[in-house]
């Protein structure tokens, strides 16, 4: 009966480590966003918005330019939400 609960502590301490670190990878992409991503982001709308508008690209590539501004916004929801999820874990890590 010890050793199970001593194998219980091993294995409960490993999983919360293992979440402690997904945190942290989640919480670099949420920082990222917040401090370089957000203006990129905008950046890339307004050049290509200019750009559209001046007819120095074309259609597809304003698309692409849109498309690559909402993964970067996309990235950092998915961030936020797997942070979450990850933290709600290791609130209610149980065995």
């Amino acid at each position: 009966n010890k050793i199970r609960m001593e194998n219980s502590r091993i294995l409960l301490e490993s999983k919360y480590n293992q979440l402690k670190s997904e945190l942290a990878k989640h919480q670099v992409a949420i920082d990222f966003y917040n401090t370089t991503g957000r203006q990129l982001s905008d950046e890339i709308i307004r050049s290509a918005t200019k750009s559209y508008q001046a007819g120095a690209i074309d259609f597809y590539e304003f698309a692409q330019s849109m498309e690559n501004s909402i993964k970067l916004q996309l990235d950092y929801y998915q961030a936020v939400s797997a942070y979450n999820q990850t933290a709600l874990e290791i609130n209610y890590l149980t065995l």
